[in-house]
């Protein structure tokens, strides 16, 4: 079967035409000077030092060219910017060997695997051996990392950027552990991997929320509070089978619709004003390790968070993400970047956005600081 006639039949299996695509191409006219007579009384009178071709849909060609003089001519054209330059040094590197092993003069060469003849492919930049794959649940580092109160966790600007406000890891251990008091005490029979929802704008409630969410060994849903509507988010508590919602101050002034939802709704500001005094107690510590005792501790294959689609389709559709494979991102992405603890990185990303994970949890794994802009900028960007 012939190149023409494998493209045919594929094209007849998918029904249309000149969609079957072959990148890679190998061709040689050898053979073709035969009965042209014109061709082969010719004289060459120069030598090739420069070819170029174009084909449509093909990344690779490899053509064996041969003149009159009984001299062979292999090239291998690649288009620019398909693989990597170490790539191509590979294909060439082994094109060539396999053209010598085709010319050799010792008779067992064609009788031995090709694959022996070939140098096992090395990569161009030496790996690293892969760490092993974390174990940790997506908040347990940063209460590992943010111990003392002088490091700074979350830096958050308000008022246009006018009010800056710098919490330190001890602060927002303990907003998120008198969250998650509050939670378990208005969901008392409330079961591990509950759907929690935060329904918060950007700032530094969206943060103590999720981990809070976390702390209750829950399952936290982000919405977005300045653009997801009450029809939408009516009907994703649904889908969701939500047990509670996180929300401040200031949403749930403007969405009094909320106090209908069927569940009970948190005001995350309310909690932690109410429980002030506590923050920084030195007693937190032991209201932390009381509150994770009193939990059992999920696996880290356990979802960790829920976040539904835009709804382009008509009904949103939930995307689930474990503990495990969330934090193997965070960790590889950290020893590629080197991301310590006097690092800061900029959270642009909406909460209901999957970027957003990273941005809270790859900086508390680090041990660095999440600086969050005023929500008024952020949604829609403003270029200033």
């Amino acid at each position: 079967m012939s190149g023409v006639e494998v493209m045919q039949e594929l094209n007849r299996m998918k029904g249309n035409t000149f969609q079957a695509v072959a990148p890679f191409i190998f061709t040689t006219p050898i053979g073709v000077e035969k009965g042209n007579a014109q061709v082969q009384t010719r004289d060459w009178i120069f030598n090739e030092r420069f070819f170029s071709e174009k084909v449509p849909h093909t990344a690779c060609v490899n053509a064996i060219k041969a003149d009159p003089s009984g001299k062979a001519c292999a090239s291998m054209d690649i288009v620019e910017g398909v693989f990597p330059t170490e790539v191509v040094a590979g294909i060439h590197r082994t094109y060539c060997e396999l053209i010598d092993l085709m010319c050799s003069l010792d008779p067992q060469a064609w009788n031995q695997p090709v694959s022996s003849f070939l140098r096992p492919a090395v990569p161009p930049v030496p790996v690293s051996t892969p760490c092993a794959v974390p174990e940790d649940l997506m908040h347990e580092p940063f209460f590992k990392h943010h111990s003392g109160k002088e490091t700074a966790a979350l830096i958050t600007y308000t008022n246009g950027c006018r009010d800056r406000m710098e919490m330190s890891g001890a602060q927002l251990r303990g907003y998120s552990v008198v969250v998650a008091e509050s939670l378990l005490k208005a969901v008392p029979s409330m079961r591990s991997s509950d759907v929690v929802v935060v329904f918060l704008e950007k700032g530094w409630e969206q943060v103590a929320g999720v981990l809070a969410v976390h702390l209750s060994q829950c399952v936290y849903l982000p919405m977005d509070a300045k653009s997801w509507s009450e029809t939408r988010v009516r009907q994703v508590l649904s889908m969701s089978e939500s047990v509670a919602v996180l929300t401040q101050t200031a949403v749930a002034a403007k969405c009094p619709w909320l106090s209908e939802v069927g569940m009970p709704v948190l005001d995350v500001n309310a909690i932690v004003s109410a429980n002030r005094d506590r923050i920084l107690a030195p007693s937190m510590a032991t209201t932390l390790s009381a509150l994770v005792s009193s939990r059992e501790r999920v696996d880290c294959n356990a979802l960790g968070y829920l976040i539904y689609t835009s709804g382009s389709t008509g009904v949103p559709k939930g995307v689930c993400c474990h503990h495990q494979g969330a934090m193997n991102t965070i960790v590889d992405l950290n020893d590629r970047f080197n991301v310590g603890a006097s690092d800061r990185v900029l959270g642009l990303s909406s909460l209901s956005f999957d970027l957003s994970v990273y941005d809270i949890f790859g900086l508390l794994t680090a041990g660095g600081a999440l600086v969050l802009p005023p929500a008024e900028v952020v949604s829609p960007p403003d270029p200033g």
